[in-house]
């Protein structure tokens, strides 16, 4: 598991080497894309005794994503237009809640733990949907995601990582947002995020939270909560 980021990347460099794109149709209307995310911290404490000092002493208020995919062209009707990919993801967080580490590492101990940095690796699906006008295009960006490492940084003077390999499904972002074709290779967009579907994550989410022993928080299959998010991605199409 710990190198399936190194292998994504390895494949993808390898395919846009000119060796390889000369005589390859299948690379025909593919893009690779880049892009970064800013969004809002999931800062929900519930009813942990000192989560107003808490909060206080954490000021910054951002998380951010980064994202590497490859997308294929799947349909294109007029003005319409469908493209589907596979590539990496990861979320990072710095906001120092308490975390369940045994949740990561199976350890047994007890003692209350704080997030210095908290990592999720993915993979992810896009599937992106535009309609154009002219070079400008509206797109509506389905985002799913299968998390197969988190990684945890405690907040102490040793900063002991503790990390959990296994796949598993993470999230679905449905992002909207418009773009431009700068040239006939190059793409830019800006999405914001518009309803986001997420695992209960019980490395920030525990019993440490609550003051009654089963909440119904955690029995949820899944969570709507949707702090604001924007994506900017770029695209470079691989062969015309």
């Amino acid at each position: 598991m710990q190198s399936i980021k190194y292998t994504l990347l390895s494949l993808l460099l390898w395919t846009i080497s000119p060796s390889y794109l000369a005589g390859q149709n299948f690379w025909r209307n593919t893009n690779i894309v880049g892009g970064a995310a800013l969004g809002g911290q999931d800062r929900r404490l519930f009813y942990f005794p000192p989560a107003e000092r808490l909060l206080a002493r954490e000021p910054k208020k951002l998380d951010y994503d980064l994202a590497f995919y490859l997308e294929k062209r799947v349909f294109r009707y007029k003005i319409l237009q469908m493209n589907a990919g596979i590539g990496y993801a990861e979320s990072n967080t710095m906001f120092g809640r308490p975390f369940d580490h045994s949740t990561l590492n199976g350890g047994n101990t007890l003692e209350l733990r704080y997030i210095k940095k908290y990592m999720i690796n993915k993979l992810i699906f896009p599937v992106s949907n535009k309609v154009y006008i002219g070079k400008l295009y509206l797109q509506i960006m389905v985002l799913p995601a299968i998390s197969f490492k988190k990684s945890a940084v405690n907040n102490g003077d040793v900063g002991i990582r503790v990390t959990k390999r296994q796949l598993a499904w993470n999230s679905l972002e449905i992002n909207p947002g418009v773009g431009i074709e700068i040239s006939h290779r190059l793409q830019l967009s800006v999405n914001c995020r518009l309803l986001y579907f997420n695992e209960i994550d019980k490395v920030k989410f525990n019993d440490l939270l609550f003051d009654e022993p089963y909440p119904d928080f955690l029995q949820q299959k899944a969570d709507t909560f949707n702090p604001f998010k924007m994506w900017l991605t770029v695209g470079y199409k691989l062969k015309k």
